[in-house]
């Protein structure tokens, strides 16, 4: 009796306890600041490199647009929990990247995003 009591309670406790509000991609894209990165790498390569990449922690998912990509990284809770956002833009003789990841997440995605454009 006392052991179901204190498992009542305890389910009582973690269903009251506030869940931070993920960011959509939306959101993310909302956010993006500026491109902090430029290669000449294609824009079909980052994507692939940079998505591979991204799938080592979590879940990319890829939204083409004209000339830009973005690649999103959300883990497998949520769908729209982004922790990290990538934008690809095609300028036509360059590529400009641009960054919005949570602060866990922002010097990982820079070094992907670097090991990618020295490969």
């Amino acid at each position: 009796m006392i052991i179901r009591a204190a498992l009542v309670l305890l389910c009582c406790l973690l269903i009251s306890i506030p869940v931070a509000q993920a960011d959509s991609i939306k959101e993310r894209y909302a956010k993006l600041p500026p491109p902090s990165l430029t290669t000449q790498k294609s824009t079909l390569y980052l994507e692939k490199c940079i998505g591979i990449g991204i799938s080592e922690w979590m879940t990319p998912i890829v939204v083409r647009g004209e000339h830009e990509v973005l690649i999103a990284g959300y883990p497998n809770l949520p769908a729209n929990a982004v922790y990290m956002l990538v934008k690809i833009q095609d300028t036509g003789s360059s590529r400009t990247i641009a960054i919005n990841a949570h602060k866990g997440w922002d010097d990982k995605t820079v070094a992907l995003i670097r090991s990618c454009m020295e490969r």
